[in-house]
């Protein structure tokens, strides 16, 4: 199975993990200009708190994700339901790291040389319209191993994977467009509530629709 995934979906997997390290040019291109010492990490005041050596963050952090994007398409290739996932959902696991690297490393790269910018509200944005595009291509994700809600009652009825990735996927859309329109005010409780209610309520939705529609005995 693993073979034949790689092979069927190689060149993405190439041109994708390529993306990943794209940064790194950025940051050989700008090494002169870029301090020692740099910021990558900030507090909820948009005030950094954690800070790494020039050579760590322009190549360790873009082969941190890489390593990242490598394993999750490597859990990908060896699931045996991996056919059941339709094309925007593996675009999706494709193409979500080589955005996290891009939006994440252009915000250090933007602090580190003294260019405005609100990092709470840039990184809670991303998540948001992140959250809103898996919301919407969740519902048309078969049952497999690795994208989804993936706990017993979805995993063992076609029925109930699609009506709770149908429920999570509403929840999980609105709940992104309320991280985006509540970004600038960079609060964490907000986040906090919100990814709370997406994990959870899917995973009780689940549960119920099994009881609910549990088959009656002979």
């Amino acid at each position: 199975m693993f073979k034949e995934n790689l092979k069927k979906n190689w060149k993405m997997f190439v041109i994708s993990s390529i993306a990943v390290l794209t940064p790194v040019i950025a940051g050989i291109f700008l090494w002169n200009k870029l301090p020692e010492r740099i910021a990558v990490h900030f507090n909820i005041n948009n005030q950094p708190d954690n800070f790494a050596s020039r050579g760590f963050t322009v190549f360790g952090i873009p082969f941190i994700l890489l390593a990242i994007h490598v394993f999750a398409c490597c859990c990908t290739f060896f699931d045996k339901k991996s056919d059941n996932i339709a094309k925007k959902p593996l675009t999706l696991l494709f193409w979500y790291v080589p955005t996290v690297s891009a939006v994440v490393m252009t915000v250090i790269y933007l602090f580190a040389l003294k260019i405005p910018v609100n990092v709470g509200f840039v990184c809670i944005a991303l998540i948001g319209v992140l959250f809103v595009v898996i919301g919407n291509i969740m519902p048309k994700a078969g049952q497999n191993s690795t994208f989804g809600v993936r706990i017993k009652p979805t995993l063992a009825s076609s029925e109930n994977w699609f009506h709770t990735h149908r429920f999570a996927g509403a929840l999980m859309a609105a709940g992104g467009i309320v991280m985006i329109a509540t970004a600038f005010l960079c609060n964490p409780f907000i986040i906090i509530g919100v990814v709370l209610i997406v994990a959870v309520l899917p995973v009780v939705y689940s549960y119920r629709y099994a009881a609910k529609h549990k088959p009656a005995a002979n």
